[in-house]
């Protein structure tokens, strides 16, 4: 359940694209979520984590921030899949990461929590 493993990735150049051109968002401070549903039946969340070179060129800490972002996905997406499960849809997203400064993790937790909270009231 804790895990993010290589089938929970969105890798797919297609479905990346789809999702950036019909997809929609929803932002929480400095990161984004943007989200479509998905005709897959693999795994109900498939995300993908985006760290813009323009904001925080430094490759280490884009990195860094990416593992933070990571973490916190994986912590708490059990809230995400149980509904997903419940209602069978399945999901492709994306966090955009939108901020010039670092965030200690625990912010960057509290804001995925929050935008989870308010894609599951959305749907």
């Amino acid at each position: 359940m804790y895990t993010f493993s290589k089938s929970e990735r969105l890798c797919n150049r297609t479905l990346i694209q789809n999702l950036f051109l019909n997809g929609q968002s929803i932002s929480e401070d400095f990161i984004r979520l943007v989200y479509l549903k998905s005709n897959q039946t693999q795994k109900h969340l498939k995300s993908q984590i985006v760290v813009p070179k323009k904001n925080v060129s430094g490759a280490v800490e884009r990195n860094h921030i990416k593992r933070q972002i990571k973490e916190s996905i994986r912590k708490n997406k059990f809230v995400l899949i149980d509904f997903f499960k419940e209602n069978k849809i399945y999901m492709n997203c994306a966090v955009i990461y939108q901020s010039r400064n670092k965030y200690p993790s625990n912010i960057i937790e509290e804001k995925i929590i929050i935008l989870f909270k308010r894609l599951i009231s959305k749907l």
